[in-house]
């Protein structure tokens, strides 16, 4: 039973991994664009403010190790405190909160207190995993449904 709905799975895993890459796309893209985030991580997408050096480096790397971007999306929310990234991901609807990421639904979680809460501050800081990053999965529901509730989360920040 459980090797049948491993295989059947796996037959479609190219699809809905195209189809999910696509949408972090567009969920990136609206990310960027708000005052709230003040960083985004997410293969393919580029700041203006990244050298276009680095930006040769980085898409020749990527562009010779993968060929797409994936549906992984880290954020860092403005201002950068523990209870900004809480206030985003207590006001999501959509996304579920979850440690293990990349399922077919969009799943988001805060890396420094749930998957990479063992490690001491130094640590945390050293590897760039700040207090207000969030770390989402997007999944296969629509793309304008997730930015809007992801951008609906990140507007019921307050400042401090």
């Amino acid at each position: 039973d459980t090797a049948w709905m491993l295989t059947r799975s796996v037959e479609t895993v190219w699809l809905r991994m195209e189809r999910q890459a696509d949408k972090a796309q567009k969920v990136a893209s609206a990310l960027a664009a708000h005052p709230r985030v003040s960083r985004l991580v997410f293969p393919g997408y580029y700041s203006s403010e990244t050298s276009s050096a680095a930006r040769d480096v980085k898409t020749e790397l990527w562009e010779r190790q993968c060929s797409g971007t994936g549906s992984m999306i880290s954020i860092v929310v403005r201002p950068n405190t523990r209870k900004a990234a809480f206030t985003v991901l207590n006001g999501m609807k959509i996304a579920h909160l979850a440690v293990s990421l990349g399922s077919t639904e969009t799943l988001v979680e805060h890396p420094r207190s749930m998957t990479h809460s063992d490690m001491t501050e130094e640590d945390l800081d050293a590897c760039g995993i700040e207090e207000g990053m969030l770390r989402i999965s997007i999944g296969l529901e629509s793309s304008k449904d997730i930015a809007k509730d992801l951008l609906s989360a990140l507007d019921m920040i307050q400042d401090e």
